[in-house]
């Protein structure tokens, strides 16, 4: 039996600023560990550098306040252009 994941709303920050909205980034992972091992590895394949992955549960808040907000689990991942 395979192990439930669990859903990560993704605040993205890009150079400081939020990027995208509550409902554009989501993933589905097993575990806090391997939710942020996921964001290191995608955006650094990617060419960012990872400032920070964090993992928290509440509400989502969106960059755009006409998107309603969410209650869940939230990975803050926070980038820079600069390697």
């Amino acid at each position: 039996m395979s192990t439930p994941l669990n859903k990560y709303h993704t605040l993205l920050f890009i150079n400081g600023s939020q990027v995208g909205d509550n409902a554009t980034f989501a993933d589905w992972f097993a575990s806090d560990a391997d939710a942020i091992a996921g964001a290191r590895g995608y955006f650094t394949a990617e060419g960012y550098h990872v400032e920070s992955v964090t993992v928290s549960h509440g509400e989502v808040l969106p960059a755009n306040r006409f998107t309603p907000a969410l209650h869940g689990l939230m990975l803050t991942v926070r980038l820079t252009t600069q390697a």
